[in-house]
């Protein structure tokens, strides 16, 4: 006979729907259900080889890999995800995708189609001015990184680096103010300790998403001064239209 468990009683009194179309999500699904998880736009970059996110970071520092999970574009649910991630004070979504996405990199490495993780030594996530984070309550990047952590199991370092300023929001910018908009806005700690510990290292850069690559392109360039680094670069999303 079946006996009921804990979690079944909990799901029956309070189901859970998907954030993304309203639906009910059944027992193993989090946050979203499995027929919207399957439908997003993936990039599948990280099974290509000087792929186009790779070419945006060319000249600029020692880049490794670059890949995002999906395409982002706005009024859909990609877009619907960053935000609820963002601003909706869903770390949790952040924490599932980004763990989807690590396992199904792992599958692709597995199946000897890349080698994304297999040498980085850290995950560091785009840092949040501090005046935005007392705002928020937490960094978006932070959540990611925990999601990768969780299945990789390499460790994130989270005070290497820090945002100087609140620089304004980037979404009505042009390609050319979205640059203007954030140089020299990171710097590294004075922590010689942390300095120490990532020279010649190889380190995963994470940010929820990438559009010109601008902030991305920023944030790297302050690892210049670190002897021998080496940097790939990981994100959700990814606005299509710069492809």
């Amino acid at each position: 006979m079946y006996i009921a468990s804990q979690n079944d009683i909990l799901n029956f009194l309070f189901p859970r729907y998907c954030w993304l179309c309203g639906s009910r999500i059944s027992k193993g699904e989090k946050h979203i259900c499995s027929n919207c998880l399957l439908n997003l736009p993936r990039t599948n970059f990280h099974v290509r080889k000087d792929n186009p996110m790779e070419q945006l970071f060319w000249g600029c520092f020692n880049i490794v890999h670059a890949t995002a999970f999906f395409y982002y574009h706005q009024d859909t649910p990609t877009s619907e995800i960053l935000y609820l991630l963002k601003y909706g004070n869903c770390q949790g979504i952040g924490e599932y995708i980004a763990s989807v996405f690590a396992h199904e990199i792992l599958f692709e490495e597995a199946n000897g189609h890349c080698q994304f993780f297999k040498d980085i030594d850290f995950i560091i996530p785009l840092p949040l001015n501090p005046k935005k984070k007392k705002i928020r309550g937490y960094n978006q990047c932070d959540a990611i990184c925990r999601g990768l952590e969780s299945v990789t199991h390499i460790p994130v370092l989270y005070d290497v680096a820090y945002r100087t300023v609140a620089n304004t929001t980037q979404t009505k910018k042009s390609r050319v103010e979205r640059g203007l908009n954030v140089e020299q806005i990171f710097k590294l700690t004075d922590e010689k300790e942390k300095r120490a510990l990532i020279s010649g290292k190889h380190v995963l850069l994470v940010d929820d998403v990438c559009t010109t690559g601008s902030t991305l392109k920023s944030f790297a360039s302050v690892f210049n001064e670190i002897p021998e680094l080496k940097i790939s670069i990981i994100t959700l999303g990814l606005a299509s239209p710069i492809f």
